[in-house]
């Protein structure tokens, strides 16, 4: 491989990262967070065969190129997906450990990297990816959407069931009516008008939820993942960049 091809294949994965984020909102949008998670696991999976399979230099840059998209997308996808489904005071915490992940991520590839940098073992230090994407694809058939999307498209019956399924009780109202003022204020702030009668009818709404939540446990990671509902989306949104 040529010095060029060499650059290229490395600074290749920067572009494809680009070009994912670009399209990551529009695709989070019209497909949801659920969905555009498992296609972004589709698409770190084919681009981790190209990778691991490649025969020529060209074929190897696409591989990178596609699991560069891959990234970028999850790099867009999985922090708003995190702070959609975590309650109001463990948002900030849980994304804190997506930089985390990722960081150990980079970490592990390059300490694989460095005992299988002879012969053919580069092949299996990009291969890893194969089996990494395709389980997380598979188990994030069995994460719920997250309950906001499903505010803002106006699916209310199934982000209400989604809301339930993550907070563990049935009473799920006020968090629900919060989410709907903030979209009539959303609306009305793109159509001209003056938000303030919105905000001023549900203000008392508000202000009780953030009572309840003032009331809540702290939480920390422990905690967080000892509970079911929240370990499972958790973890495999992490998977997303960890590897």
């Amino acid at each position: 491989m040529s010095d060029f091809y060499f650059g290229f294949v490395t600074s290749v994965l920067a572009i494809g990262g680009l070009v994912g984020s670009i399209f990551s909102s529009k695709l989070t949008d019209s497909l949801g967070r659920k969905k555009s998670l498992i296609l972004n696991s589709a698409i770190l999976f084919v681009g981790s065969i190209f990778e691991a399979i490649s025969f020529s230099p060209f074929m190897l840059v696409l591989g990178r190129l596609i699991s560069g998209i891959g990234a970028g997308i999850g790099f867009v996808i999985v922090p708003m997906y995190l702070t959609e489904i975590a309650p109001l005071e463990s948002r900030g915490f849980l994304n804190m450990f997506f930089a985390l992940s990722l960081s150990l991520g980079i970490f592990i590839s390059q300490l694989i990297g460095y005992f299988l940098n002879t012969g053919k073992g580069w092949r299996v230090v990009l291969g890893t990816g194969i089996c990494i994407s395709f389980l997380n694809g598979i188990f994030l058939f069995y994460i719920v959407e997250s309950p906001k999307y499903l505010c803002e498209k106006a699916q209310e019956e199934e982000s209400k069931f989604s809301l339930r399924k993550l907070r563990g009780k049935n009473n799920v109202e006020d968090e629900y009516d919060s989410w709907i003022c903030e979209r009539e204020n959303n609306g009305c702030i793109q159509n001209g008008i003056e938000p303030r009668s919105y905000l001023n009818r549900n203000v008392e709404q508000i202000e009780n939820i953030n009572e309840i939540e003032g009331i809540e446990q702290k939480l920390n990671l422990i905690s967080i993942l000892r509970v079911k509902k929240y370990r499972q989306p958790i973890i495999l949104v992490w998977d997303h960049y960890l590897f």
